[in-house]
């Protein structure tokens, strides 16, 4: 089960906030608790044991952090003991078949015998990625007496376990929802301006998201070779908007749920592809995961105070973090690699210029966008060579089997929807907001958005959010 699912929408959702606000509210976070627990356990029927490890994670980080409390001289030993589990998890979940599959072709060159390990069992559990981080932040703030450690089990619970953030974040942190766990204020307008931003986040997803996919996916189906260049520039924009409205469709959801139950829920993403540079773009790009790499990571290492070169480690450091926290794929660290050398050359080159000439910023990044997310969207690196031939034609081609203007049929049937996301990309979404935001024309074009996104979830056979696997 998913935000965008049907069952979710017609079924899980309406029951749920039925019985919430039916409950007297020293109640409430006993229902976010069960309601979590169960959209959960639907959404993993397949694998139980997800829910094994959710809760065994959960309970140990609640130890964690009463430990971390009684006996602050031992703290750090109890942060790396917790980021050992949660982070230890994260990687022998993600990486075990790479890891026991070339440990396996090691023994297997040095000993006379073939050597292989079945790890087939070990799948990533759903959204492991996002409340380990959660973990750990919590650990780290309670030993730097930014907050005290959670005493209830339950408030506890609710903070790791919520569902709106479980699965795909945003990331949050314990000091921003501790007094929210404790006590919050419900009201009919709260209510109101969240479903407004669940709908337009359901829009995003169902209208653009899954018919910008659908795009993608069929391009790949072809075969790369298939393809002529027009088509490639043509399908990698596609792909771009396409993991954008995904992701920020997610997390509006996320957020209109929880604003829905009291919760204020950080925002995830600011007019990313609005950027002049890249150190723009991740600045507002997927924004409580880079907070996480710079509080957690990048300033504990030094941050950029410790001289040029040490900078230059530091950010190494956390974009290779970066491109292994999105898959074991070699693609994934390469990704990192390449936004690793764009960001550094940026700080200490040209970054300025960017910023002080603004036209050069935007077809700068207009071209920095797609490319860097060709990386990342195509995990063979054989095919990623040849996708770059095709967007490059006076690169060494090798055989294409090309259909001359194969790209006019796409730009028929999916050339609405891009340019639709590209207008969305752009300040008029958040212009139109806060024009006609609360009024009467403002509800009756979410409306109209809330029933063309059912008509599509209607037609498609379920398109899941591309963030819950990493």
């Amino acid at each position: 089960m998913n935000f965008s699912s049907l069952e979710f929408i017609f079924l899980f959702f309406p029951v749920f906030f039925i019985i919430y606000y039916l409950l007297p509210s020293r109640f409430r976070n006993a229902a976010v608790f069960i309601g979590s627990v169960i959209f959960y356990a639907v959404g993993t029927y397949k694998h139980p044991a997800f829910l094994i490890i959710l809760a065994a994670l959960t309970v140990a980080n609640y130890a964690l952090g009463l430990l971390i409390d009684f006996f602050p001289r031992r703290g750090r030993i109890w942060v790396s003991i917790g980021a050992v589990i949660n982070i230890g998890s994260l990687f022998l979940f993600k990486y075990a078949e790479s890891l026991f599959g070339g440990l396996g072709n090691l023994l297997s060159a040095i000993l006379p015998f073939s050597v292989s390990f079945n790890t087939s069992g070990l799948i990533l559990p759903m959204g492991l990625s996002f409340y380990a981080f959660r973990a750990v932040s919590y650990l780290a703030d309670v030993r730097r007496g930014d907050c005290p450690a959670e005493r209830s089990p339950l408030d506890f619970s609710v903070f790791m376990c919520m569902f709106p953030c479980l699965v795909a974040g945003p990331i949050t942190e314990y000091p921003e929802m501790r007094e929210q766990l404790h006590a919050r204020s419900y009201t009919l307008d709260g209510f109101a301006d969240g479903a407004r931003i669940f709908i337009a986040g359901l829009g995003l997803k169902a209208i653009l998201a899954n018919n910008l996919s659908a795009m993608w996916s069929r391009v790949a189906g072809l075969g790369y070779d298939s393809i002529s260049s027009p088509l490639a520039w043509l399908s990698v924009i596609a792909y771009s908007l396409y993991i954008y409205f995904d992701f920020f469709g997610y997390s509006l959801m996320a957020m209109g749920t929880g604003k829905m139950m009291g919760f204020d829920i950080p925002e995830n993403f600011r007019e990313p592809y609005l950027s002049l540079s890249m150190s723009d773009f991740w600045r507002r790009w997927h924004i409580t995961l880079n907070r996480w790499f710079k509080k957690y990571i990048y300033i504990p290492l030094g941050g950029s105070r410790c001289g040029a070169w040490r900078t230059v480690f530091n950010l190494l450091v956390v974009w290779l973090f970066t491109g292994m926290w999105h898959g074991a794929s070699l693609n994934f660290i390469i990704w990192g690699l390449v936004l690793f050398l764009i960001i550094t050359a940026e700080k200490f080159i040209y970054g300025k210029q960017l910023e002080a000439h603004p036209v050069v910023g935007h077809i700068y990044m207009a071209a920095a966008i797609p490319l860097s997310w060709t990386v990342f969207a195509v995990t063979d690196l054989q095919k990623l060579g040849i996708f770059f031939c095709r967007l490059f034609p006076f690169l060494p081609q090798g055989e294409v089997f090309a259909v001359q203007g194969d790209w006019l049929a796409y730009a028929a049937q999916y050339g609405v929807y891009i340019l639709l996301g590209i207008v969305c990309c752009t300040s008029l979404p958040r212009l139109i907001k806060n024009r006609l935001n609360k009024t009467l024309v403002g509800d009756i074009i979410l409306l109209g958005v809330l029933c063309v996104s059912v008509f599509f979830l209607c037609r498609s056979a379920g398109d899941p959010f591309m963030y819950g696997n990493f």
